[in-house]
Order: C-alpha cells, then structure tokens, then sequence
C-alpha cells in the first residue's frame, strides 16, 4: 500500500523537479543570533518546502522566481521575505520570539463581531485563505447565484467570484483551499483581481488521495494507512526530495483484532455468510482507531484516544515525549480538534445542550486550561481558530433568513 503512496505523492509532486534554481540560506534567533533547527520554510501558494538542518541551514529548489518564503518556527512569530533572484550566498533569515505567556488565571472574552453586517448573505462554509477568509456565500438559503468571497479579518470584501453548483470548502493539511461541486474539486488561488479555480480533478479520486495526506514539515510528508478493517492505523512519513518512505507509528486495537480473529474462525463456519454481511459487519462493529496527527511547525502531534496517550515526534519521526490524556472521556466533548497553526495551538470542542466552548491542549502534560466559552450564542456552526481568535458561523433563528460569520477574540489574563 505505501507503494500507492509514494507514488500519488511523486505524481503531485513531480512537477517540481525541472527547471529548478536552489534559494540557500539559514534561519537564525534574532536576538543571539542562534540556529533555529527544524525551522518550516515553504514557498507560499505552494506546496514545497523544507526545513532548516542543525545549524539553521537550508536549501530550496524553485522553478521561477519571484517567489515569497514563509517561514516559523515554535513560540516564534512568522516570517515572510520576497526572493527576486537568486545568488550563490546565503540569505540570513532572524526571527522574533513570541512574547512569553503568563500562567492562564481567566480568559477574557471580548465582543463577538459580526463581519458580515447586514448584507443579504448566507455564508454557508468557509476558510482561512492565508490573512484572509475565503466565504461560499448565496444572496439566500437557496443554493442560487452563489459566490466565493474573499475578505480580511475585519470584513472588508476584497474579491467576488460567482460559482456554479458548489458544495463545500475544503482546506487540506497544507493549508491550500478547494472547492467541492457536486463531482468536481479545484484548488483556489486569489489574485489581484480575480479568484481563480486551478486543476480540476475527480471529486471522488481526490478524496480518496487527499484524506491520507496528515500534514507536512518542509519536505515531509505524513500518511496514514489504515489495515485490518481499520484496527491497525500506521503513520507513514514520505520525504519527496529523497523519494523514500518511513514508518514511524503504528497504533492497534487489540480488542478489534482479536475480534477480528474470533469473527473470521466464525464466519468459515457458515455456510451463507455474503459480502453484503460482510460490509455490514465492518460498519457496525469496527469503527476505525480514533488517534489524529496534527503538524505544528517543526512538531508532529498525535492524540492516540485509543491508548489515552498525547505523543510528541520531531519532523524524523522520533519520538520525544508521551503525556497521558484524559479529555476524551468526557461526554460532551465533540470528538474535534481545532487547530491553531498561527502560533501552534490545539484546542479540543466541548457542547453542552448548544452551549459550546473549547480548551487549549497543553502539549508539555496533557491536561486542558481554562474554558473558552461563547457568550449568548446556541448551535453555532464550523468553530476554527487562528491568532487566538475564534471564527464561527451562525443563524439567528428568531426569523432571521441569513448565516452569518462571526468573530470574537480571546485574551489571557
């Protein structure tokens, strides 16, 4: 099955491997001018990338330039540089720790903002779209005349495009927007003056690949591969520049297998046992292992539910660190996680009769700080954070015809 892998993978990414000019440089502290090991370089509105050596170094291959590099890094803050050419020396990349955070006491909501106002818009779905927020919008609830919007953070449209029959938005794991139609998926990409719709592929096709992709950290990629009727989950990591896979995890039900045996034993034994039974078996009594990865910067994070165990790896894949975990066990948790890749935080969602808020993840212990909770606000939908602020959407069924998206800011005090 990794053969499958590799491959889809060398086939998304073949591409850029002609033509290419090497950007070299070194990631640095700008205060004592130390190397930053593990720092994530990537070309925006791309998906290459890699990441800095031990000492800070780095060399990237690009097919044209100009081009803008994004680069962070751990308790540090973002940074992005234009590269118009390229020379034979290396650039020198500083960047500034994030201010420390004090021991969380209380969180201090502030207002929640609606971005929307009162424009006539249904904001059915949407997206983080770098600074921005990519909308799918209709004039109404009716699925007419609908429309991406991209608008910044404090509501100002900056582009419109009308859009035929779509059906959601979807942001993968390296952080690129798609829109789904009904059979269709295209990648966005917003331009000066227009919101263009690239490389059409099979709605069905590109689930099937895309959903194995878990993240990435400069030139790694991480994949899962489910087996055994999905009580084997396995993690993968594929280094595209050196076109080698490696396996680094693998988490079990023993339960399920065994389960698994003692059904198989049974099944010889009947003499009327169909396929049909069969897909219906594995769908009652064999829900997949629950343990999510998350990629933050130069960590990689796995919430293994079926162990109770928050597990910490370096982009090699090597373990670092296991925490117990316990949050899952509480029965109004949502099963989700919420990701805050602007500054490296995991938040899981809690609801209690409509009532929702989330916690951040201590990823040094494993145990949930203060709640983040929404004032005044029931069922709101598609909860997402970034730059600790939460974005939501909601409709306010007191005859109000339109969703809208919201926005509120969270402080530590």
């Amino acid at each position: 099955m990794m053969r499958i892998f590799t491959l889809f993978l060398l086939l998304l990414f073949s591409c850029q491997m002609y033509g290419q000019k090497i950007i070299k440089g070194r990631v640095l502290d700008s205060e004592n001018r130390q190397p930053l090991p593990s720092a994530n370089i990537h070309i925006k509105g791309t998906d290459t990338g890699t990441s800095s050596d031990r000492e800070g170094s780095f060399q990237l291959k690009v097919e044209q330039l100009p081009v803008y590099l994004k680069i962070s890094y751990l308790n540090y803050q973002s940074h992005s540089i234009f590269i118009g050419n390229v020379s034979s020396k290396e650039i020198t990349i500083l960047m500034n720790q994030k201010s420390k955070e004090l021991p969380v006491t209380e969180i201090n909501s502030l207002p929640v903002k609606n971005l929307i106002g009162k424009k006539p818009l249904y904001v059915y779905d949407y997206a983080f779209y770098g600074d921005s927020l990519m909308l799918l919008t209709y004039p109404k609830r009716r699925q007419k005349n609908a429309c991406l919007i991209l608008m910044d953070h404090t509501g100002k449209e900056l582009l419109r495009k009308p859009v035929n029959k779509p059906d959601r938005l979807y942001q993968d794991k390296m952080g690129n927007v798609h829109l789904f139609t009904r059979d269709s998926t295209f990648q966005l990409f917003a331009g000066s003056n227009d919101i263009f719709l690239l490389y059409g592929n099979s709605k069905n096709d590109f689930e099937k690949q895309i959903n194995s992709v878990q993240g990435q950290i400069g030139s790694n990629y991480y994949v899962r591969y489910y087996r055994h009727k999905n009580q084997v989950l396995d993690y993968y990591r594929f280094d595209y520049q050196a076109n080698k896979s490696f396996h680094f995890s693998t988490i079990t039900s023993v339960e399920g297998v065994n389960m698994l045996y003692r059904d198989f034993y049974w099944r010889i034994r009947q003499k009327d046992f169909t396929e049909a039974d069969l897909r219906f078996e594995e769908m009652a009594f064999y829900a997949p292992v629950f343990a999510p990865m998350v990629t933050l910067n130069d960590t990689i994070v796995i919430l293994n539910y079926q162990h109770d165990s928050l597990e910490i790896f370096t982009p090699e894949g090597e373990k670092v660190s296991t925490k117990y975990l316990s949050f899952h066990h509480n029965k109004n948790w949502e099963e989700k996680l919420i990701t805050d890749h602007s500054n490296g935080n995991i938040y899981a969602l809690f609801s209690d009769k409509g009532i929702q808020h989330i916690c951040k993840i201590n990823l040094e212990n494993g145990e949930l700080g203060k709640n983040i909770n929404i004032p005044d606000f029931r069922f709101v939908e598609k909860i997402k954070v970034n730059n600790n602020t939460m974005f939501f959407l909601y409709k306010d069924f007191r005859g109000q015809r339109y969703k809208k998206i919201y926005k509120m800011s969270f402080a530590k005090k």
